[in-house]
């Protein structure tokens, strides 16, 4: 009788990779946009002049000067950190897919043949959801907003966060970015639901009953608009990413539970935080 092998992965380290990759764009995030609007400004020059007197920009700028170089850091900053989540996405994702493949025997469940693990790594975003989604199955609404965030990224690497042709649906002329929030509410004995903002400094003569419910968001822009996510935007969209990645890992418990092939359950303690 040939000796069984036994493969084993860690699908916690799986989730930690997710979890560290979000935490780092979270941090990075702020820091950064909290230097481009710091009162006095943050100095601009990298470095002293050395012996070489190398000098690529100026040394004193103009009011006007660094609001603008604040600005365009502003959008650095979002760049970066759009980025960081999304590659951080589509590597959480391959490591997560390996195990899939290997349980699935490299077929899906209609028994078509999945994608190697070595060009999934290669495919783009998009791509590799429609990949995983042949092995666990993956919610429209997941796949919507993924779909927007990465078109977000790509909108402020390529074309410096002016919405371009590439970036607006033809159907409506516009680009929309979707992500996931925490909204608190009340809803009165009528019904009636009253969210945010509106429910302070309003007197709710009926009483009501207070509840947070999770969300779906979205920003829209025209054509040639200025991409703009601010601050608790970006902070909700990294919540976000985490969430969808945890419903990606989830469906590939649920599998390999009903495969058999599950040893131990992963913790899916979100709230402790840890160092990027």
């Amino acid at each position: 009788m040939s000796k069984q092998e036994t493969i084993t992965f860690n699908l916690d380290h799986v989730l930690e990779i997710l979890r560290k990759g979000i935490r780092r764009a979270d941090v990075f995030m702020g820091i950064g946009l909290n230097a481009a609007t710091h009162d006095p400004p943050v100095s601009h020059i990298l470095a002293p002049e050395g012996p070489h007197h190398i000098r690529l920009v100026k040394e004193e700028l103009t009011d006007e000067e660094r609001a603008h170089v604040a600005a365009e850091f502003g959008k650095w900053v979002r760049t970066n950190g759009m980025r960081e989540l999304i590659e951080t996405f589509s590597i959480f994702l391959h490591r997560l897919y390996v195990p899939m493949f290997v349980m699935r025997g490299g077929r899906d469940l209609e028994g078509e043949k999945l994608p190697a693990p070595d060009r999934f790594e290669r495919m783009g975003i998009a791509d590799q959801v429609d990949a995983f989604a042949m092995t666990v199955a993956v919610s429209e609404a997941d796949r919507r907003m993924l779909a927007s965030l990465n078109q977000a990224r790509n909108c402020f690497a390529h074309r410096q966060g002016r919405i371009g042709e590439r970036d607006v649906d033809p159907a409506t002329g516009t680009f929309c970015v979707r992500w996931i929030a925490f909204q608190l509410e009340l809803a009165e004995p009528n019904g009636n639901i009253v969210a945010g903002d509106a429910m302070f400094g309003r007197v709710f003569e009926n009483g009501g009953m207070a509840q947070l419910r999770v969300v779906e968001r979205d920003k829209t822009f025209a054509l040639n608009d200025e991409l703009v996510l601010e601050k608790g935007e970006l902070k909700e969209i990294c919540f976000s990413v985490l969430t969808i990645g945890q419903r990606f890992l989830q469906g590939a418990i649920s599998a390999a539970g009903e495969a058999g092939v599950l040893t131990q359950a992963v913790d899916d303690n979100l709230n402790d935080p840890q160092p990027v």
